[in-house]
């Protein structure tokens, strides 16, 4: 433990200088004054364990394996980091070491490392989790949702708190009215223990009793190390900035207690080493660490093309060609082929795990999961508290660690409930860590409005979800397209937003019972026409058929495109179209601003523009929240008399 403490403390010196030469691009967060509990946590874990850390994980990482070439590498940037200078110092990730990952989030690797420690479980592994954070994050939904779950189901984690007193410049006294923090492990009902952080031992012997815990399938610990930090909150902290917050008097009070002259001092007293051997000791580490920073310096920086890789991991094999209709064709609504659909799959793939408020009981708000728990058993078929951080951010870590999870949100408007999770680390993880890692996630979520359920259950979103890299994002129009559509997304190896509209689940439709796969980024255009092109998805594409129908027996010729996938959305068959028909209408139940209606219209002004006829037209939303009243909320969805007079509109029939 003293070697990894003198390592820690030795390459955070060496990158303080860095920045101060100003060879560090981006963000520095140390922890010098915390070795102690890095090294007493890391030597309780055997080589098969895992940790998650922070922003300020440089030592962790140190300790559980990874060389500090790779890290240096990294900080400064280059190609031979661990992350192939795509992540910094906030975002380390060494998967060979069992580093799963460091995050710039504060408190969203809790939920995470439930995950981790979910498949361990699941799969009937040894290991366990050890999860890093700061007292800062003990105040987050996240630390709140992942230690409940954590508990409920006795995951093999072990969380531990960083306890410097300070979130950056706030002190845990004025935010926090309890003494130590882990007095909040007994709300959870797992054991919640305070020990000095400043003390590799008292740290390691807390460690293995939890580690022994975990193991013995007896779930998870809170241990709360106090320790403190002797520098600034980032490494260019200016001083008369840190006093703005602690005083010079404070920090030489704590530096009394530094743990790595406390343990050298307990080596001599104990004869286990003398003071030249502990010199030497410390020659070599520098010397070993100046040789690493010298050979970081001199490697390659990444190519351009480095900045374009491992957002899509390559999806498994489709075992058959794409849309080859296959089986017997049964009329079938979408919640029942999508329940048929997963219960196949599951069948197949043991990886599947399904989970959600009331998933399980009570087969979900719109029946789609109905009976899949008697036939799976609660350890496939979770109901999850309400708790959309929590069960998200735990289904995460589960695809991180080879699960293939299907989680519900009952309604896509409760996203907002869990959007980091969904925004900045399944849509980011496996770019930041250059690969190392994959997300094999699907997230299901109800949609739209029409059932008179007023703002905040009637939303569908599909454009914020659209707009972050990472994501792949789908709306299946009618049963066939959403069997076809999900088999697709359970072989995708990122995660997968699937929107299904409410109003469809009831709908019937021909459905092959044989293999089935839609190809996830490709539309279809759904009825030929000659002179107006109209782009939907989900529900739209309904009423799109309709008014081309209506306007048919006007002598009237309309193209519809079922964009089926709206991330990413295919360009192709829309240029395609609209330089046939020369007109285009979008419809979208969505609102127009910033919308997929506008990026419709943007893709044919980039390209077949000169094959315009007339000016673009959008049947969307109107930039109002969702009404209650049926009349009312019959006025802001696009109905068919609207598409049919924007289809007049571009015809110039009026």
């Amino acid at each position: 433990m003293y070697r990894i403490m003198l390592l820690i403390r030795c390459v955070e010196e060496k990158l303080k200088e860095l920045n101060i030469e100003g060879l560090i691009p981006g963000f520095l967060h140390l922890s010098i004054g915390q070795e102690a509990v890095a090294a007493g946590v890391m030597a309780a874990l055997k080589d098969g364990d895992y940790i998650l850390s922070t922003h300020r994980g440089h030592g962790h990482c140190l300790a559980k394996g990874m060389s500090e070439y790779m890290l240096f590498a990294e900080i400064l940037g280059k190609v031979e980091g661990c992350c192939m200078g795509k992540g910094g110092s906030m975002h380390l990730c060494d998967v060979k070491h069992g580093i799963m990952g460091t995050n710039g989030v504060v408190g969203a690797n809790i939920p995470l490392a439930a995950g981790i420690a979910f498949a361990l479980k699941y799969k009937g592994e040894e290991g366990v989790v050890a999860c890093f954070f700061g007292d800062g994050a003990s105040n987050t939904g996240a630390f709140h949702e992942g230690l409940n779950l954590a508990a409920v189901w006795k995951l093999p984690v072990i969380y531990v708190c960083e306890n410097n007193l300070y979130a950056i410049s706030t002190r845990i006294t004025r935010v926090t009215l309890i003494q130590d923090i882990a007095e909040r492990a007994s709300s959870y009902g797992m054991p919640g223990v305070v020990v000095d952080g400043m003390d590799p031992l008292a740290v390691y012997e807390a460690t293995l009793k939890a580690v022994k815990r975990a193991r013995n399938g007896e779930g998870p610990t809170l241990i709360e190390c106090k320790t403190y930090r002797f520098c600034g909150s980032y490494a260019a902290e200016p001083p008369a900035v840190e006093r703005l917050y602690r005083s010079e008097e404070e920090v030489k009070e704590h530096m009394k207690r530094d743990p790595i002259k406390k343990v050298e001092k307990l080596l001599i007293e104990s004869g286990y080493l003398t003071e030249v051997e502990i010199a030497s000791l410390k020659e070599d580490i520098k010397a070993r660490v100046k040789d690493s920073v010298e050979k970081a310096k001199a490697a390659p920086k990444p190519s351009v093309e480095i900045a374009f890789s491992h957002l899509y991991p390559e999806r498994e094999e489709i075992p058959v060609d794409l849309e080859e209709l296959s089986g017997e064709l049964v009329e079938l609504p979408m919640n029942e082929t999508i329940r048929i659909t997963l219960r196949e799959e599951m069948r197949k793939d043991k990886r599947i795990v399904l989970m959600g408020e009331d998933i399980g009981v009570l087969g979900g708000d719109f029946r789609v999961t109905k009976g899949l728990l008697e036939e799976f058993g609660e350890r496939r078929v979770l109901d999850t508290p309400i708790s959309e951080t929590g069960f998200v951010g735990l289904a995460i870590g589960a695809a991180m660690a080879g699960l293939k999870p299907v989680v519900e949100i009952m309604f896509v408007d409760f996203a907002g409930a869990c959007m980091d999770q969904i925004m900045n680390q399944a849509a980011k993880l496996s770019y930041m860590y250059a690969g190392q890692i994959r997300i094999p996630l699907v997230i299901r979520a109800a949609c739209g409005g029409g059932i008179r359920a007023a703002a905040q259950h009637s939303q569908v979103l599909s454009s914020i979800f659209s707009h972050i890299p990472g994501l792949k994002v789908v709306m299946p129009s009618n049963p066939c397209d959403a069997r076809g559509l999900l088999k697709s997304a359970l072989k995708e190896n990122c995660p997968v937003i699937f929107l299904e509209h409410k109003l469809l689940y009831g709908v019937l439709g021909p459905v092959p019972m044989g293999e089935y796969y839609i190809p996830i980024g490709k539309a279809k255009v759904v009825r030929k026409g000659s002179d107006a092109t109209v782009v939907a998805s989900g529900l739209m594409v309904n009423r799109a058929l309709e008014a081309a129908k209506n306007l048919d027996e006007r002598g009237i010729s309309i193209e519809v495109i079922d964009l089926r996938t709206i991330s990413p959305i295919d360009r192709e068959t829309i240029v395609n179209s609209v330089k046939h028909t020369g007109r285009l209408v979008i419809v979208e139940e969505d609102w127009a601003p910033c919308s997929i209606s506008s990026e419709v219209a943007a893709i044919v002004a980039e390209g077949p523009f000169d094959s315009l006829l007339s000016p673009v037209k959008r049947v969307t939303t109107p930039f109002y929240p969702m009404p209650y009243n049926p009349e009312l909320e019959d006025s802001m969805i696009p109905s068919v008399k609207k598409i049919v007079s924007a289809v007049e509109e571009v015809m110039d029939i009026l």
